[in-house]
């Protein structure tokens, strides 16, 4: 029996974590510290796509910690990607269509990672990444307005909607529209797909698109848990 590994999911935002004893979120090295001693990890398995893999490393090598890193493989349980050089594709995106893939027996498959970029990638029923796209995150989008000009304000996204009536509800409304309008571009051109959802700002887009689209939290740990068992059996 494979022992269990501590997941780490380091986003460009946060890190985070599942464990069979706990999970969460953590932000900083003295925090990852503490939680290799709380769950007695002896294997840390990561997915890296900010640049922190050898802060983790050179922390889990003075706990006497196995650490490895998540690598994209192309055929990986019979998933074809799009990508001719695999190595570009952003490992947080193949763990979500590995986990994604996991879900549904058959049929076209969309995942899409709402975080700090909206990345959408396509699966047909064969298992062929077909390709995706990359845009702007609800967040990034706003701090890009507000940045870029000298009176429009960052927002945040609670809103109810309706048609904005101040700048501030309008900046939501159009930064919210334009990624469900992207989402559902994606479910017209591929229609009776699968549809999962995942990342920090999915439970705010989910509230505009139909019922059939699923949410899953932890779509990139599903897929690195599924990628540990598979290293490992």
């Amino acid at each position: 029996m494979v022992n269990p590994a501590l997941l780490l999911d380091c986003g460009n935002t946060r890190i985070k974590y599942q464990h069979p004893l706990e999970k969460g979120v953590i932000q900083s090295d003295a925090e990852l510290g503490d939680l290799l001693f709380r769950v007695k990890a002896t294997d840390v398995l990561v997915a890296d796509v900010a640049g922190r893999y050898n802060s983790v490393a050179d922390i889990c090598q003075n706990k006497n910690v196995n650490c490895r890193q998540c690598l994209v493989e192309d055929s990986f349980l019979g998933l074809l990607l799009a990508y001719k050089n695999v190595s570009a594709l952003g490992v947080d995106r193949w763990l979500a269509m590995i986990g994604a893939r996991a879900l549904f027996n058959q049929g076209t498959t969309i995942v899409i990672d709402a975080g700090t970029a909206v990345k959408i990638d396509i699966i047909d029923t064969n298992g062929q990444h077909l390709g995706g796209s990359i845009s702007t995150g609800l967040k990034l989008g706003s701090q890009a307005l507000h940045k870029a000009t000298n009176r429009l304000p960052e927002v945040t996204f609670d809103f109810d909607s309706k048609l904005g009536t101040d700048t501030k509800s309008c900046i939501s409304y159009g930064i919210i529209m334009s990624v469900v309008a992207l989402i559902e571009r994606a479910m017209l051109q591929f229609p009776d797909s699968n549809v999962v959802l995942t990342g920090g700002d999915a439970d705010i887009l989910h509230a505009y698109l139909p019922d059939t689209v699923k949410v899953h939290q932890d779509l990139v740990l599903a897929g690195m848990n599924i990628y540990f068992k598979q290293k490992n059996s």
